[in-house]
């Protein structure tokens, strides 16, 4: 039997322009974002429909690869200005770090 989960690996590169604390361009490198990861089988670690964690204990497997393409979700994100480094956190994970992005470039507050 199969895991049902599969590794993915990043394929495509990101290859439009990075996003930048002050010049104010969340929609375009939003767009280019989710295209690059949904090019990489990654999209739906990020928006919905989920994929959703398997048991650690009846799929071992499948578990150890959807823990890994979670963190090579979170790298992915290093697509960013290093000025925006410090709103990626991978003990929160890629949502969380996502999130964080979006309400500060879309100016909603500040992030913890």
């Amino acid at each position: 039997m199969h895991p049902s989960v599969m590794p993915t690996k990043i394929t495509v590169p990101f290859s439009s322009a990075k996003l930048h604390r002050d010049t104010h361009n969340w929609k375009n490198w939003d767009c280019s974002f989710l295209a690059f990861i949904t090019m990489n089988q990654l999209a739906s670690y990020i928006i919905p429909p989920y994929t959703y964690m398997p048991s650690p204990t009846s799929e071992p497997q499948a578990f150890s690869y959807y823990m890994d393409n979670l963190n090579m979700c979170i790298a992915a994100l290093s697509c960013i200005d290093k000025t925006l480094y410090d709103l990626i956190d991978y003990k929160k994970g890629i949502c969380e770090s996502y999130k964080n992005l979006k309400e500060h470039c879309q100016g909603v507050g500040p992030i913890d």
